[in-house]
């Protein structure tokens, strides 16, 4: 993650997030297991929430850390992988986003 979705100098630190592996069933109709970067303040929720959406077998396509795409949201997006942190701040700002803050999912189905 360092120097990827997460640059060395920012004012997030790893205690504040949480590595999550989930289970999900995937377009094969198969359980898969994924990684994401999520905050520890909704961590326990984010799980809740995967579990309901594993066991109504909802499927999703991939959920991968976003530095397998090398931090590019845009390449992830276009995989069409479900992902969370990634360390940015909002456009022309100086402003944490709720991704790089952990509070936020791309979800892609």
């Amino acid at each position: 993650m360092l120097g990827l979705s997460m640059p060395e100098d920012i004012p997030i630190d790893f205690d504040e997030l949480s590595y999550l592996t989930l289970s999900y069933y995937g377009f094969d109709g198969n359980t898969h297991v994924g990684e994401m970067i999520i905050n520890k303040e909704v961590a326990s929720e984010v799980v809740d929430i995967f579990k309901e959406i594993y066991e109504k077998k909802y499927p999703i396509d991939k959920i991968k850390l976003i530095d397998e795409y090398n931090a590019v949201d845009e390449l992830s997006m276009s995989d069409n992988n479900s992902s969370s942190f990634c360390y940015r701040t909002i456009k022309n700002t100086n402003i944490v986003s709720n991704h790089g803050k952990g509070l936020a999912i791309v979800f892609i189905y």
